[in-house]
């Protein structure tokens, strides 16, 4: 479909209406496929505000499409306005009004629309509810385009509230809604989708508008799918598939099959799928639409499938297909292009023809280096491609872990824009997205190369950057420094948030039709070169300034206390990188541990099956919930089980920081009974961590300290203070006046041993 912001923001110079063929013979195929790339180039043109390639390029495509789709206003309408006003603009005004007359003279009715659509960046406002709505809808997808996602869903709510305000049957609603309900999604707000989709549900049933329900239940359950929602999608999907077989259109009933095809895919059940896009496919093929375009989607999804399936002879000729397509109307270098030559690359992996893969990876890689933006995912998601066909293949691990060192480096950037910005789901949301890479970077260094320095050094600063993130996400920090600051830090640090904001959702989403490669690249520089000179103004607000700081082992290493170890313990699920399908390539849960020591490389201790442990954590609890348990022996079990394999790499130290995972953050190790019948607390001291970054933390905030710390404790009960002589004040507790309070023994020697490690530390 054509862009979104040409429908809503161009100001067309002229309303068309279906009419007769422009030419006499039908165009072929072939001048079809040609005229709709020179769409895309004139339309991806004038966006870029390049005119002279917008009107010689617009110009090719008009006079064969017009007749083609016949006068299709939302299309060639479009291109025609565009067209035009970039010939206008280069002054030739002569050429545009010939245009003009060969597009009347071909039987095409143009007439002056009432009040046409508003250029949005014009100041002046729309008089009509219409094209004040229009025009907020316009400006939305600006600043959708430009990475703005606040200011997007502002305007796009704006448009919204005006028709509902004035004119609250008007049509255009549900198409603002559906626009309003996209930009949450990209924003990861689920909930608030699900609102808007929702109600363009309830009013397109009440309304009995058939075909407006049946988009309104294939937008709701692909939200489901989304959200893991699966057997809700399905019903979504089969109620808009009934009312499909009842309009009797081929795209309404394609659009559904496709749809519950994404419900079993999700549900690793390909072969269902691979049923429903083949009828899918057909009933594209059947619609005998000009041009190919449409089938892309189906081709590539069909191909998809049929690999999942491990039907490999059937998937390489339906991507080749999509491939043919991507080529003609975008070019091969390009984002559909690299889209799905991805796509084979990853069928060539599946297929363990591991040189072609490579190939096709290493020349989408070279593309992807010389065209997007250094912090794009799509580049960080062909470097992992390329790792772990490496890996599959075997005989490089220097090569592989280079690449997946540069994609996690990649991710981590991407990841801090995100939570510094996002809200809780948001954040959730998108830290989702890199549990299995976390799982694979692990499984990597464990099962394929575990003496591997430079292996075990990747994994570690996976799991401190992941850890460390997931607590950011949930920590709330972000609005309670928010609140601690005044006047220009304030107004910096909302900046800062907003200008991460936009670095996100751009790198999420890629360049596109409407964002071209060049400008995607060039936004992103310029906001990220602003990200640095406000976190350079903010330099001084911890914060913002341990955000920024790198997460990596040398860092963690460096703010370990003298003659102490840090002990982080993950839970992963092992990956088989020869997997035949890829629902079955993650094994059971398992717990790893890496002994990390102030100087040197990590060292890793496998803990094993996550189940045995997890036993051991439930046994144990239950036991110290249950004063005549067994609790010495559940607790020496549970210690064989973790500790045990732990201790022999701690070397002398008894200082230990240690940072849990998955069920072991439940157990008080100091608990626990080693080999020798003794208590853990009797021979280390344990520091329980969230993750091991939060050193970083400590470090940085004992050396802003300005003062000494107080240390409280040990209070004598039986001294009267200064108030005693007065009224006692009104309390809303039990009255205790008369109870007596004897002196807690010991508490007086702890204290002063803890102030006397403070000093040490100090």
């Amino acid at each position: 479909r054509w862009p979104p912001l040409l429908v809503f923001a161009s100001w067309l110079l002229s309303i068309i209406v279906p009419a007769p063929a422009w030419a006499a013979s039908e165009p072929t195929q072939a001048e079809v496929g040609d005229a709709m790339a020179a769409a895309t180039r004139a339309m991806v043109a004038y966006k870029a505000a390049d005119y002279e390639t917008a009107a010689n390029e617009g110009r090719k495509a008009v006079v064969v499409l017009g007749p083609a789709l016949d006068w299709d206003p939302d299309s060639v309408g479009v291109l025609l306005g565009i067209t035009v006003d970039s010939m206008v603009k280069l002054g030739r005004n002569a050429e545009a009004d010939a245009l003009l007359r060969e597009a009347q003279a071909s039987g095409a009715r143009i007439g002056s629309s009432p009040e046409p659509p508003a250029d949005p960046k014009d100041p002046a406002t729309p008089t009509t509810p219409d094209a004040r709505a229009a025009q907020h809808a316009g400006q939305a997808m600006l600043a959708f385009i430009d990475g703005r996602y606040d200011p997007a869903v502002r305007e796009a709510e704006a448009a919204i509230a005006v028709l509902e305000a004035e004119r609250p049957n008007a049509p255009e609603l549900f198409s603002y809604r559906t626009l309003l309900a996209g930009l949450y999604q990209a924003r990861l707000q689920y909930d608030e989708a699900e609102g808007l989709l929702q109600r363009n549900l309830d009013e397109a049933a009440a309304g009995g508008n058939d075909l407006q329900l049946h988009g309104a239940l294939d937008a709701l359950a692909s939200l489901r799918v989304t959200r893991g929602e699966l057997d809700e999608a399905e019903a979504l999907h089969r109620r808009a598939l009934e009312l499909a077989t009842r309009l009797g259109t081929p795209e309404t009933r394609a659009s559904s099959l496709r749809g519950l095809a994404a419900v079993d895919m999700a549900r690793d059940q390909p072969e269902a799928a691979i049923d429903r896009l083949e009828q899918a496919l057909a009933l594209q093929e059947s619609r005998m639409e000009v041009g190919a375009m449409h089938l892309l989607g189906p081709l590539s999804a069909l191909g998809n499938a049929y690999e999942e399936a491990g039907r490999f002879d059937e998937a390489e000729p339906m991507l080749a297909r999509a491939l043919a397509i991507a080529e003609r109307t975008f070019g091969l270098s390009s984002p559909v292009g690299w889209s799905i030559r991805s796509e084979q690359g990853r069928l060539y992996r599946s297929m363990k023809r591991y040189d072609e893969a490579i190939a096709v990876f290493e020349a989408v890689l070279r593309e992807q280096e010389a065209k997007l933006a250094p912090s794009s995912a799509s580049i960080g998601a062909t470097l992992n491609h390329l790792a772990e066909t490496l890996w599959a293949k075997g005989g490089a691990p220097a090569r592989t872990i280079d690449l997946a060192a540069r994609a996690a480096e990649l991710q981590e950037h991407n990841i801090v824009q995100v939570i510094a910005s996002g809200t809780e789901p948001q954040k959730r949301a998108y830290l989702e997205r890199y549990v299995s890479g976390t799982d694979r970077i692990i499984s990597y260094h464990v099962g394929s190369v575990p003496s591997d320095a430079s292996a075990a050094r990747l994994a570690v600063d996976t799991i401190l950057r992941r850890k460390g993130r997931v607590l950011d996400a949930v920590s709330g920090q972000q609005q309670a420094v928010r609140e601690r600051l005044g006047g220009s830090d304030r107004e910096a640090f909302d900046r800062l948030r907003e200008a991460r904001g936009q670095i996100a959702m751009l790198v999420l989403r890629g360049p596109d039709e409407r964002l071209g490669v060049d400008e995607h690249r060039t936004k992103l520089a310029a906001l990220e070169a602003e990200v640095v000179t406000l976190e350079k103004q903010l330099a001084t607000v911890d914060a913002v300034a341990l955000e920024a700081e790198r997460i990596e082992l040398d860092a963690v290493q460096a703010a370990l206390p003298e003659d102490s170890v840090l002990v982080e313990i993950a839970a992963y699920r092992p990956f088989d990188v020869h997997y035949e399908s890829f629902a079955s390539a993650f094994g059971p849960l398992r717990y790893v541990a890496y002994v990390i020591h102030a100087e040197g490389a990590p060292i890793l201790v496998d803990l094993g099956p996550a189940a045995v442990i997890d036993e051991g954590v439930t046994a144990l609890r239950r036991a110290l919930a249950n004063p005549r348990s067994d609790v010495h022996g559940l607790a020496r079990r549970l210690d064989g089980l973790v500790m045990e394999k732990i201790r022999p790499h701690l070397g002398r130290h008894e200082r230990v920081f240690l940072s849990p995972d998955g069920q072991l953050n439940l157990v008080p190790f100091s608990a626990l009974v080693d080999e020798r019948g003794r208590y853990l607390v009797e021979t280390l001291e344990i520091d329980y961590l969230s993750s091991g970054r939060d050193l970083m933390r400590l470090r940085a905030a004992t050396s802003r300290a300005t003062s000494s710390p107080v240390l409280v404790g040990s209070p004598e009960f039986s001294v009267a203070g200064a108030a005693a002589a007065g009224p006692a004040p009104s309390r809303r507790s039990a009255d205790m006046s008369d109870q007596m309070f004897r002196p807690l023994p010991g508490t007086r020697a702890e204290v002063e041993a803890i102030g006397e490690t403070l000093e040490g530390a100090l």
